[in-house]
């Protein structure tokens, strides 16, 4: 029995060092390669979502047609200001990123709308998803590569005088 308890008193002290010896050992990362973070979208700049118990229902006016305009918005109108987030309206989505350059209207197994905005270029491309009228899903999509600048013209030898 003496030993079991000497056994224990062991599991015990090792138990209550544990914490502190580890505070001791930390390595020190202020040295370490920093890795940059997150990788950036700049193109996507996606807001935060509304609370679910915040959003009002989707109306006829917050859903796109066909060809991707908004009813009452001209086609021509500026784009509003802000990020896209989770859970917005088809047409707030038209609204900041503007007419998609492909549109496809369906439904899902529920019976609900179903809309896929696509934009290749733009302020903010990529693949929006939409089912009831709330977009819930965003694919990026590869920014067709810049074209190259032009050679600026190489500047004559200077002539040496004869």
């Amino acid at each position: 029995m003496r030993r079991a308890e000497h056994i224990l008193l062991r599991l015990l002290a090792v138990a209550l060092l544990a914490p502190a010896l580890a505070a001791c050992s930390v390595p020190d990362f202020s040295s370490a390669p920093k890795f940059g973070g997150l990788p950036r979208f700049e193109s996507l700049s996606v807001a935060s979502a509304p609370a679910p118990d915040e959003l009002r229902p989707v109306a006829a006016a917050d859903l796109v047609g066909p060809q991707g305009q908004c009813a009452g918005s001209a086609p021509d109108s500026g784009l509003a200001q802000g990020g896209i987030a989770l859970q917005m309206t088809e047409c707030d989505v038209v609204k900041r990123a503007g007419t998609p350059e492909n549109v496809q209207v369906g439904t899902n197994q529920r019976g609900e709308r179903t809309v896929t905005l696509t934009y290749n270029s733009g302020p903010r491309p990529g693949i929006y998803h939409f089912s009831g009228g709330r977009l819930y899903d965003i694919d990026r999509v590869e920014a067709p590569p810049e074209p190259p600048k032009p050679a600026k013209p190489k500047k004559p030898a200077a002539k040496k005088p004869a």
